[in-house]
C-alpha cells in the first residue's frame, strides 16, 4: 500500500524515475563500500559468503535511507502547484 500526499500521488513515484534510482544506487554503493572498508572487510571480489550477505544487508538499509533523504530534498525543492501556472 502506497501512502499519498495532498495531491493524491504515491510517495514512491519519484523513486521509479531512472535518474533518481541511478543516483541513489551510485551514492549507496559508494557509501557502502566506504563503510565496509572502514570496518575492515575486503573488497567485494574477495569476500566470503557471510561477508557478502552482510554487505547486502548494509546496502539494502543504506538504499532506503539515502532514497528517503533524496526524496525529502526533492520535496523541499519542488515548486508548489500554485506557482506552476
Amino acid at each position: 500500500m502506497n501512502a499519498t500526499n495532498e495531491n493524491g500521488y504515491a510517495v514512491n513515484k519519484l523513486e521509479r524515475k531512472w535518474w533518481f534510482a541511478g543516483l541513489a544506487g551510485a551514492l549507496t554503493t559508494l557509501v557502502c563500500l566506504y563503510l565496509m572498508e572502514g570496518a575492515g572487510l575486503p573488497r567485494i571480489g574477495q569476500m566470503n559468503g557471510y561477508q557478502f550477505v552482510l554487505y547486502c544487508f548494509a546496502f539494502a538499509g543504506l538504499w532506503r535511507a539515502i532514497s528517503f533523504g533524496m526524496w525529502l530534498v526533492a520535496l523541499m525543492l519542488r515548486v508548489p502547484a500554485a506557482q506552476r501556472q
